[in-house]
């Protein structure tokens, strides 16, 4: 926490709030990956800069956050999200096999795109995720891939004021291998961080004006005008992600996203 406070510290001290950006560049399975990043800028701070991206599973880090703020975060169901989203999924090796014996008759995803729904719904109860993007405080910008018009767009107040947060999660953070596509407004979305354009979106991000802050998983450090801060303390970030995708589609427990969800209600979502 030091650490992470010190390259928070540092990010702050480069400009002011509204000469600078955030972007959040995803978390993999482990959505809460960045509240720990999120707490020590605070929402205060971040609803001053100049522009907010959120990208696949950060929208999990960023909707809890935004609902222990407005006190509608279940603290019961966040401490034990590991079992209670394998639940939710059905997640099972037996599963599995069947998917893949399937999948050769008649193709589908692993997951029905609805349980994404069901997640933050039972994390942020339903009355919060039916909030409209328009209603946030703030215009923060997501960003879902559109297999339809083969471009990476924003859905913020000002694109999709409609949009419902749960939709939003349903669009921003679903992988196409295993929650397919959201349909929206005649549009297939999906997760950007799997479509063929992530390369040059994440340049896109990189050339935002100003200071940007690009939390991820892989380094810390400053380069030009982008200061990264790794988020996990994990010795093989690219393994460990694939592992938490393969435990996760097994419905084996994570140990690691058990312990950082509990370490979590204790140190930062201790309020309410």
């Amino acid at each position: 926490m030091h650490e992470l406070n010190s390259h928070v510290h540092c990010f702050k001290s480069q400009a002011e709030p509204h000469q600078s950006s955030l972007v959040l560049g995803g978390t993999g399975p482990n959505g809460a990956a960045h509240i720990s990043t999120i707490s020590a800028l605070s929402l205060d701070y971040i609803e001053q800069l100049q522009s907010v991206h959120v990208i696949s599973g950060s929208v999990f880090s960023l909707m809890s956050c935004l609902a222990h703020r407005e006190g509608a975060l279940n603290r019961d169901n966040f401490e034990n999200y590991d079992q209670e989203v394998r639940n939710i999924h059905q997640a099972s090796m037996t599963n599995v096999v069947k998917h893949f014996v399937r999948k050769r008759k008649n193709p589908r995803t692993l997951f029905d795109n609805e349980r994404i729904r069901d997640t933050v719904e039972m994390l942020f109860g339903r009355d919060f995720v039916q909030t409209p993007l328009s209603a946030l405080s703030y215009s923060y910008c997501f960003h879902a891939y559109c297999s339809n018009k083969g471009e990476v767009i924003e859905l913020s107040a000002k694109t999709f004021p409609d949009m419902t947060l749960a939709e939003v999660a349903m669009a921003t953070a679903s992988v196409p291998f295993m929650h397919g596509e959201f349909s929206y407004q005649g549009m297939s979305l999906s997760d950007p961080i799997f479509c063929p354009l992530i390369r040059p979106f994440r340049k896109r991000m990189f050339s935002l004006p100003g200071y940007k802050l690009y939390v991820n998983h892989k380094r810390s450090g400053l380069s030009g005008k982008v200061y990264f801060i790794k988020t996990e303390e994990r010795r093989f970030p690219e393994f460990s992600m694939s592992c938490d995708f393969l435990t996760f589609n097994l419905g084996f427990s994570n140990r690691y996203v058990n312990n950082l969800h509990r370490r979590l209600i204790k140190e930062i979502l201790i309020d309410g």
